[in-house]
């Protein structure tokens, strides 16, 4: 799965996600060790889905890197 997808994946998880901790928030349920997980699992998501961005980024810079350095050797 290309990184672009897995980033989708993970946004589109971590909005179900969210959704549900809401959920058992105005249910009331905030001490319920369901919720608890929940909390912990949508973390986790979240964590990963910075650490995909991050490594997007970069690759998008060692790209532009790549191109720039392409055209410094095609001048010489």
């Amino acid at each position: 799965m290309k990184l672009k997808e897995q980033i989708t994946e993970l946004e589109n998880i971590y909005t179900l996600l969210d959704g549900l901790e809401m959920g058992l928030y105005k249910r009331g349920k905030k001490d319920d060790d369901f919720t608890k997980k929940v909390v912990t699992f949508v973390d986790a998501v979240d964590d990963e889905l910075s650490f995909l961005e991050t490594i997007e980024q970069k690759e998008g810079r060692a790209a532009a890197q790549a191109v720039r350095l392409k055209r410094i050797e095609h001048r010489k």
